[in-house]
């Protein structure tokens, strides 16, 4: 375990796809960390609360009084203020679909558009609400929850959702009395749902699809966090097994919001080990075993922190991570056919890109992160792509126009990415002489050691490999993955 020192930490959010930690402490501002080493990236003097990140895309979600604030957090920097009809509460993210939720003022839930960062309008709430308490997500299983009293009766309640239709499939009621916290928890791992009772220590263990009662945990002290990838659940400074609810262990927690998933974000599907997410099926990106996922959207395709699974060859952790790009400008050869620029496939938006140093280096501005962070000792096992023209290749010798990607690596403190020569991945043939087509290529048993905290740029390429080479202009766009193992 780390511990980081900060001084009045209110609330935390974990990006750990693009190495980030952030820290809101209230009127002190808002603190970006590495997620590996603590150090500061970068102080907002923003008096925010209620962090939420969607690891994906790389957005902070903040609470401001009657607004979310949103942060871009690598190079962090605010992108935007959302006005809402009322007070904002809790903030919650499907990265999938790319939805921000936010309860409202006492009895709305605010859904906002993750590309736009516009208000798209009002998720449901059972009739004759009049407070809203909790809110939870379960992308994998498509459900929303919620917790709430009605008005007239004062009968609490715990609610379940289709988070993509919006159609009420369980509710149950939770009597009159007080409310204590009235967060929700899940744990995907289980299928189980974890709601305060009637006191501040007693918390009902739902079961995910009917709410029925499994079970009731006594003495268990806020603030609590579940742990869908280990199955374990923390609360005060205890920690339960997720499976028996007894107590196995103690911690101290970190601050932030009561049932986040300590320190992984709130998309299950991003981060856990036993569940498909939605998205991977609609986007076809690997198979179950794999759990892939990755979500395309107006600003192209981010790395995308994939399911955890225990290899039983390496008795490691084998890790996915897929990659995508829209079209870009060109990118070009020299005289002789060799690569003369790459686009920087891991950053977000239009891709850039960047012309080679004299040594075939990539050196990026201060400060600019397309690159992803290794969060820990790994190997490199494989690497496969598919890349796609739509034009400049009608009128080229046939089979001449070669796409390529290649790893590029820099230490945790520099900018300048050096080009791992083992990994380059070049197809057997290239592009015909048609207007548009598909190439695919990989390489596997590539068992390349990279250190926690190395930098990796995914580059793009082209290639001309006719018998009359001259500097030509090509346009791809590229799709594929890389498979790391933890050491």
């Amino acid at each position: 375990m780390k511990t980081f020192a900060v001084n009045n930490a209110h609330s935390i959010a974990a990006d750990p796809i693009h190495g980030v930690l952030a820290v809101s402490r209230g009127m002190f501002g808002l603190d970006f960390l590495n997620i590996n080493t603590g150090a500061l990236i970068a102080h907002l003097n923003n008096n925010v609360s209620g962090l939420n990140v969607n690891p994906i895309n790389g957005k902070v979600y903040a609470r401001a009084g009657s607004n979310i604030q949103v942060f871009r957090n690598n190079p962090p920097a605010l992108l935007s203020t959302i006005p809402l009809e009322g007070e904002a509460g809790a903030i919650r993210i499907d990265a999938c679909a790319n939805n921000v939720y936010v309860v409202t003022g006492t009895k709305k839930i605010t859904v906002i558009n993750g590309n736009t960062d516009l208000v798209t309008g009002n998720f449901p709430v059972p009739f004759g609400t009049s407070d809203i308490f909790g809110l939870q997500l379960d992308p994998c299983s498509g459900r929303l929850y919620e917790s709430g009293r009605f008005k007239l009766s004062n009968q609490k309640f715990l609610a379940s959702f289709n988070l993509a239709t919006g159609v009420l499939l369980n509710l149950i009621l939770l009597g009159t009395g007080p409310t204590f916290g009235g967060e929700i928890g899940i744990n995907t791992t289980t299928n189980l749902i974890y709601h305060h009772l009637g006191s501040s220590t007693q918390v009902g263990v739902y079961n995910g699809d009917t709410l029925a009662l499994v079970d009731t945990i006594e003495n268990l002290n806020l603030p609590i966090r579940i742990s869908s990838r280990d199955n374990l659940i923390y609360g005060g400074n205890a920690i339960l097994d997720g499976v028996t609810n007894m107590v196995v262990g103690t911690m101290t927690p970190p601050p932030g919001q009561m049932f986040g998933d300590l320190g992984l974000g709130t998309c299950g599907c991003l981060c856990e080990p036993t569940c498909v997410c939605k998205c991977k099926k609609k986007h076809h990106c690997g198979d179950a075993a794999n759990a892939v996922s990755f979500i395309e959207n107006a600003e192209g395709i981010e790395f995308v922190r994939q399911a955890r699974e225990s290899s039983e060859e390496s008795n490691g952790t084998a890790v996915i991570l897929p990659f995508a790009t829209q079209n870009a400008p060109a990118l070009h050869t020299d005289e002789m056919g060799n690569s003369a620029n790459a686009m920087l496939i891991t950053s977000w938006g239009v891709p850039p890109v960047q012309a080679f140093g004299a040594d075939g280096s990539i050196t990026l501005e201060a400060q600019s992160q397309p690159a992803f962070t290794v969060p820990f000792d790994a190997v490199l096992e494989s690497i496969y792509f598919t890349a796609v023209t739509q034009t400049a290749c009608k009128f080229q010798e046939p089979k001449a126009c070669l796409p390529l990607v290649q790893l590029f690596a820099a230490p945790s403190a520099s900018n300048t990415f050096k080009p791992l020569a083992e990994t380059q991945v070049v197809p057997d043939s290239g592009f015909g002489d048609s207007q548009g087509g598909v190439l695919a290529a990989s390489l596997t048993d590539l068992n390349v050691p990279l250190a926690a905290g190395t930098r990796i740029l995914v580059a793009g390429m082209a290639r001309y490999s006719g018998v009359s080479p001259m500097p030509r202009s090509f346009y791809y766009s590229f799709s594929g993955g890389i498979a790391l193992r933890q050491e």
